[in-house]
């Protein structure tokens, strides 16, 4: 899907960033077809990465450490 669109839009993979908050889904096809993604920590896997009301960098290395893909960045959240 990520290539078809890629294709379809006439940019460098390079030049593409696949956002999303989902390890299993999101980041999993970002890296599958080489891409670089950046996943939000205030989503699917909050729990998981979040110690109160903040994302935890700790919970973030320990999340990261687990088998699985892996983003290229983590953010807390998007915001504008």
């Amino acid at each position: 899907m990520f290539q078809r669109s890629i294709a379809r839009l006439g940019v460098p993979p390079r030049r593409v960033l696949v956002i999303g908050d989902n390890r299993a889904t999101d980041v999993a096809g970002a890296v599958a077809a080489g891409l670089d993604s950046l996943m939000l920590a205030d989503g699917v896997h909050r729990e998981e990465l979040f110690d109160g009301a903040r994302m935890s960098d700790d919970r973030v290395s320990a999340f990261l450490g687990t088998p699985g893909p892996s983003p290229r960045w983590v953010a807390e959240r998007l915001g504008w």
